[in-house]
């Protein structure tokens, strides 16, 4: 099924499109009418867990709070506390969670909504439970209690302040706009169609961001290598990076940046912010002199400028750019260390980085690496770009299916 099969509606009629205000402004063909609007209260069974502390133990029965609750629809049982079964048997009289049951997270995290898959025992604190019934399709519901829609009427009881704290009569309260059960899971399934699709690239994209780690740990690390990476190396020589590149920092500061600039200007952080001028047109590495040391590495090849406490490394001899980049991707951390005797790097100074020292195996090495390093990027980015895509695609779909 793709987006050809939702039509919009009313669009060849604008008077019946005034008469009824209750429709989405994309729907499936075959349905017509209004939506029905009801308090959540009245279609479902909302109820919450526990608002006391059990005594947590080392083994029993997980506890899940709001903040156990993911963006992405699953519930994460890696860092829960444990409670005794008499203690889960007295939450579980008045909330017991069940396969299909939705969860909404009410201090701390708000929202997230969970919807259950399986039989898995648990109890819940301070979260929402809400239990299907016969007119209310949960399958349904939890795609529009991830809308913006839903987001509004907590916005606007909040007045636009910070939320920590949802009381269950607010969930209760909020106004659920609901087409007929066939419709429901028309919807339903279109939708989930689609998070099962952006799940299975988060998986991949998982899978390959692990292969690369993999494949740097063995091409680059000695305490990782095996046999086989070990012949692909050959012989290879210790060389200083300050005898293979040229190493020097900016001269531009975060106010000279332009939020239309026509170049790449590399700062302190993940973020690429933009700059009218450029100081450098080339091969480079960049990578922050303070902050998150060991954490970013950024490599182009064009026009750019960069921040005063940013290194960029360039003008390679006898080393390949990328090959170099991927290196310290690996080992930058574990050398600055090294270079500076000390347990965490919070600064680095130029004489850091000339002096750390890198494995140089032969250009024809080189070049392999880069090229398996590369395609695996590719694809990393690909799959990246595809999650992004398809996400923002869903969100549009959200904020016009529902009404």
């Amino acid at each position: 099924m793709t987006d050809k099969s939702i039509e919009r509606s009313g669009n060849n009629n604008k008077d019946h499109k005034q008469e009824l205000s209750n429709v989405p402004e994309l729907r499936f063909p075959g349905f017509k009418g209004e939506w029905i609007s009801f308090k959540l209260s009245e279609v479902a069974d909302v109820r919450d867990g526990t608002h006391d502390s059990p005594k947590y133990i080392e083994k029993g029965f997980p506890l899940i709070t709001s903040k156990n609750l993911l963006q992405n629809g699953n519930i994460n049982f890696d860092n829960v506390n444990y409670i005794s079964e008499k203690d889960y048997m007295k939450i579980n009289k008045r909330s017991e969670v069940s396969n299909g049951d939705i969860l909404f997270g009410m201090i701390g995290t708000i929202g997230n909504p969970v919807l259950v898959k399986s039989n898995k025992k648990f109890a819940i604190k301070n979260v929402a439970l809400i239990k299907e019934e016969k007119n209310l399709k949960n399958s349904y519901l939890i795609h529009y209690l991830n809308s913006n829609k839903i987001s509004k009427q907590f916005y606007k009881y909040h007045a636009g302040g910070t939320q920590k704290f949802i009381a269950l009569g607010l969930i209760r309260n909020l106004i659920i706009n609901t087409p007929n059960i066939n419709e429901q899971k028309k919807i339903a399934d279109f939708l989930s169609a689609i998070d099962k699709k952006i799940k299975l690239m988060e998986k991949k994209y998982h899978h390959y961001n692990h292969f690369k780690k993999y494949l740097l740990q063995n091409f680059f690390n000695d305490n990782y290598s095996c046999n086989g990476f070990k012949k692909l190396f050959g012989e290879s020589e210790l060389i200083k990076l300050g005898e293979l590149a040229n190493i020097q920092t900016g001269n531009k500061d975060l106010k000279d940046k332009k939020e239309d600039g026509k170049y790449p200007f590399f700062v302190r952080s993940e973020k690429i912010e933009r700059i009218d001028s450029y100081s450098f047109d080339g091969e480079a590495i960049l990578i922050p002199g303070d902050g998150k040391i060991g954490e970013i590495y950024h490599y182009i090849n064009g026009k750019f400028d960069y921040h005063q406490r940013v290194y960029k490394i360039s003008n390679f001899e006898n080393v390949m750019g990328k090959y170099l980049y991927y290196y310290l991707e690996e080992n930058f951390l574990r050398e600055a260390k090294r270079n500076t005797a000390k347990a965490t790097v919070d600064s680095l100074r130029l004489s850091t980085i000339t002096n750390m020292k890198i494995k140089l195996p032969d250009i024809t090495v080189q070049n392999k690496i880069v090229d398996i390093l590369s395609l695996t990027d590719k694809k990393i980015y690909s799959l990246q770009k595809g999650i992004t895509l398809n996400k923002e695609f869903k969100r549009s779909l959200l904020s016009k299916m529902f009404c």
